[in-house]
């Protein structure tokens, strides 16, 4: 498969894209046999359910990687980094802008860290009470998520930069990563009985590749 891939002049960048989607795509499948193996109806109710409502983080972030995206490689075309000083080399002007944009995206995205501990976590705790009566041990799986959640897409701010400066497959590459480790880790958790504890997978290896 890498053999094709490099015949058909795809680069490093892509390369990791593809590779990441269709560990992806694999363990997606496999998930899906796992969980209606493994969880009951009521436990599958919880599980998608989950996903849907930390999905309103989407609401929060409107988008504004993309935006920090286009404003780095913007300022990184007049600058350098100099890894062995470990130092941005450039324009005074240029090298401040960048700057406030790094510091920027890092209270922005803490912002969105905290707004989902405290609305989103409080929401899906009130919404998931309503559903007690059905005997599916949630509350701890849905403090875990909400929380990986969280540091997750404060994560997205220094990623976002870094693929602004041109660090596109360091950035593919590791997510590649997160997507291999995300599927490791919830095809494990389902297997060994810790059901909806596998919704935090993907935001749980985020943060141990990403930190």
């Amino acid at each position: 498969m890498n053999r094709i891939i490099r015949m058909l002049g795809v680069d490093k960048a892509i390369r990791y894209v593809i590779f990441g989607k269709i560990i992806s795509v694999l363990t997606g499948l496999l998930l899906i046999m796992l969980i209606s193996h493994h969880l009951s109806k009521d436990a599958q109710g919880y599980y998608y359910t989950f996903n849907s409502v930390v999905a309103l983080q989407i609401i929060f972030e409107l988008g504004l990687s993309t935006v920090i995206i286009q404003f780095a490689s913007h300022e990184m075309s007049a600058l350098k980094y100099d890894y062995s000083e470990r130092d941005i080399i450039g324009e005074s002007k240029n090298k401040q802008r960048y700057l406030s944009l790094f510091r920027l995206a890092i209270k922005w995205y803490a912002v969105i860290a905290l707004l989902i501990i405290l609305i989103v976590g409080p929401i899906g705790y009130v919404f998931f009470t309503q559903k007690e009566g059905l005997g599916v041990p949630w509350q701890g799986a849905w403090l875990l998520l909400t929380i990986v959640t969280a540091f997750n897409i404060f994560l997205v701010s220094v990623l976002s930069v870094a693929e602004g400066s041109g660090l596109i497959t360091d950035v593919n590459k590791m997510r590649m990563y997160q997507s291999l480790l995300a599927g490791i880790l919830a095809v494990s958790l389902l297997i060994s009985g810790f059901g909806l504890y596998a919704t935090s997978a993907i935001a749980i290896s985020g943060t141990i590749i990403f930190s």
